[in-house]
């Protein structure tokens, strides 16, 4: 079996690594509620007198229990909601890989919320797969917006979405009562149009590997991904990352860990069917929120594409396109201080 052979024995999207935290309290909406009836604010619960935000609170629907991990300013204004990508990934790896430059400057100046996705991470419930689907992770994040809302009163969130988690985000801004919770989406790298994923991958490798054979450089390698791509399309996501060692403008190496727990892997292997078939392209001319798009130059697992289409379609009155220089699909964790500082300029100019 040759290398790009194994690699595609693995899942499409990055897995990095688990994280721990140090306080756990659980949160039900309903709870959440009763509390803030019984309070002017609930910022005594949490702790807003305090100069940060450290806990880890646990949001419950239908039959699953998903941690949320709080990190931050509790005088900030603003939470970040991170939506993280795969499906499966470990939301806790944007603190931990690259010692968290980008997301502790993050933290500095606002709450971040990080939201560990049903099947995946330290998230418990049944693996049963009536709940892959694009709609109940939606609805999932809709819990999410609501109890942290319920929970910091007067709180605006930001919604950012990557990899997959743009296409969640993207699906999930589709229905205006949602849009209406939400002040800004921020979207890295985000899969809006899944119909053409494989395929605008093929085009762009082809086109990296074309640049890179007539330059002389790595002649083999390059040969070799123009080869694997044409006999398995497939094959396009795993060499979208490994190609990066063989190219010397993405300064910062990073790899993803894959899936390695079993409702991880299954809620990837129902959803990424549904997920390459559908587009929320169309939808995205009703978005009027402020809009941050953020791009590595050489990400190939989420095509450059996919982004113009984006920003062609998008209704926002308020739209920012960033694109990194010397990233492929995780600039958070390849420039991570022009990351940070295009999410600040972004926030503060609204």
């Amino acid at each position: 079996m040759n290398y790009f052979s194994k690699l595609f024995l693995f899942i499409f999207f990055n897995i990095l690594i688990f994280s721990s935290c140090r306080k756990e309290t659980v949160e039900n909406l309903s709870d959440v509620k009763t509390a803030a009836a019984n309070k002017k604010t609930m910022a005594a619960a949490v702790n807003q007198n305090a100069t940060n935000v450290d806990e880890k609170i646990i949001v419950k629907q239908d039959e699953e229990s998903m941690p949320v991990w709080l990190y931050g300013n509790a005088n900030s204004n603003t939470i970040i909601l991170m939506v993280h990508g795969g499906p499966g990934d470990i939301v806790t790896s944007y603190r931990t890989v690259n010692q968290c430059i980008a997301f502790k400057r993050l933290e500095t100046n606002y709450i971040v919320a990080y939201w560990q996705q049903r099947a995946s991470g330290e998230s418990q419930g049944p693996d049963n797969p009536k709940y892959y689907t694009i709609p109940q992770y939606a609805k999932d994040c809709d819990k999410v917006v609501d109890v942290l809302l319920a929970k910091y009163p007067g709180k605006q969130i930001v919604l950012m979405g990557h990899s997959w988690g743009g296409m969640l985000t993207s699906y999930y801004l589709r229905t205006p009562a949602r849009r209406a919770k939400i002040k800004a989406w921020v979207d890295i790298a985000g899969v809006h149009n899944g119909v053409g994923l494989i395929e605008l991958s093929v085009q762009d490798l082809n086109a990296e590997a074309n640049k890179r054979i007539a330059l002389n450089q790595n002649v083999d390698y390059w040969t070799g991904v123009k080869k694997n791509i044409s006999s398995n399309p497939y094959s396009s996501n795993p060499i979208s990352y490994d190609c990066i060692k063989n190219i010397e403008e993405v300064i910062v190496k990073v790899y993803p860990i894959y899936p390695n727990t079993a409702r991880a892997l299954n809620s990837n292997r129902y959803i990424f069917p549904v997920e390459i078939k559908t587009d929320n392209n169309s939808y995205l001319r009703s978005y009027a929120l402020p809009t941050l798009v953020l791009w590595g130059k050489y990400d190939f697992s989420v095509s450059k594409q996919i982004r113009d289409q984006a920003l062609a379609n998008s209704g926002s009155k308020k739209l920012v396109n960033k694109e990194f220089m010397a990233s492929s699909h995780l600039p958070m964790f390849q420039e991570p201080a022009e990351f940070a500082a295009a999410i600040e300029n972004f926030i503060k100019s609204f």
